[in-house]
């Protein structure tokens, strides 16, 4: 599973933090835009999640 550090959106309506590098929600996120680490953030992405539970 490519389970990665956690990254995350600096933008404020953004609530997740993403995990896994097949997520293209999280690649979608504009380099100007993301930051490394969960932050203040508390929940990972559902497609992350779901991606991490199917062992991909």
């Amino acid at each position: 599973m490519p389970k990665i550090k956690p990254w995350r959106s600096k933008r404020p309506q953004s609530k997740v933090y993403h995990d896994n590098s097949k997520c293209h929600v999280g690649n979608n996120i504009e380099k100007a835009n993301m930051l490394l680490g969960k932050g203040n953030k508390q929940y990972r992405c559902n497609i992350c999640e779901k991606l991490n539970n199917q062992g991909k």
